[in-house]
């Protein structure tokens, strides 16, 4: 966003809309600018003490990499400082093993790698069609990922549509089924695709999953998943509802590459 707070709080406003239109009961809900909050107690005194959020934001990342168990950490670059706190308040709990750190650059900085929430049919058709999906790679596969803990939660099951020739029309209800099948070749990732956008595109519409920054590409296929339920067409507010339209108008004017990457936040 290059510092423009007048393009950060249009964003911001974008992103409340998103949740106004996932079905999010904002009744009593106060939305404060941070910009306005730090303008508000601005001063000459250099020797202020820090904000309460300054300190309580690091320490509940941390708290974040202990409450999880995790013994490997994938953030960004820019929550490195995190990473290696976390690592020191290991010594202060005696805990053994300390997180190993991973720093890699956000997938989200590149739209094409990730599935949003107000992507069209076709848009969601076309990442998928480019995703990563090896034939007989099971491990490491997000498109299997996307499967297992995505469409299956939902539907209890994975329909694969193909012609007589390549085996037929099959549906699977279980993911370990489908995994050996496709480590065996027996199913193809051709067939599999296509199947795989028709499941993400019924939840999209009308009853839509958030999934914001579940990586298509890299090896880390758990990384940045944010995966929650609602039951609102997100998609049909953003056509009918005319604020809501200029919002997302206005915010893809700024350019998608800008906008996920300052958004990568919400996901991590």
């Amino acid at each position: 966003m290059g510092g423009d707070l007048k393009k950060i709080q249009t964003v911001g406003r974008y992103v409340i809309e998103i949740w106004k239109a996932a079905g999010m009961d904002l009744n009593g809900v106060e939305f404060i600018w941070s910009s306005e909050v730090i303008n508000s107690q601005a001063s000459d005194n250099e020797e202020d003490e820090s904000s309460a959020l300054t300190i309580m934001y690091p320490c509940m990342q941390c708290a974040d990499i202990f409450f999880l168990k995790a013994d490997t950490c994938l953030l960004g670059m820019d929550q490195r400082r995190v990473n290696e706190l976390a690592r020191e308040c290991c010594d202060d709990i005696k805990r053994k093993n300390k997180p190993i750190i991973l720093w890699h650059r956000m997938s989200k900085s590149d739209p094409s790698s990730s599935i949003f929430m107000d992507d069209g049919e076709a848009k969601v058709n076309e990442k998928i069609k480019k995703a990563y999906c090896p034939p007989k790679l099971v491990q490491g596969n997000p498109c299997l990922e996307y499967i297992k803990f995505i469409i299956f939660p939902v539907f209890n099951e994975f329909k694969v549509e193909r012609s007589a020739a390549n085996g037929g029309d099959k549906t699977y209800t279980s993911h370990e089924e489908l995994i050996a099948d496709y480590a065996a070749e027996k199913l193809h990732s051709a067939d599999l695709k296509p199947a795989l956008s028709k499941a993400l595109n019924k939840i999209l519409q009308p009853a839509v999953i958030c999934f914001y920054f579940f990586n298509l590409y890299i090896d880390f296929p758990y990384a940045n998943l944010f995966l929650v339920h609602w039951s609102t067409p997100v998609r049909d507010h953003f056509n009918e509802d005319a604020n809501g339209k200029d919002l997302q108008k206005r915010v893809k004017s700024y350019g998608y590459h800008m906008i996920w990457k300052w958004l990568g936040c919400l996901g991590c």
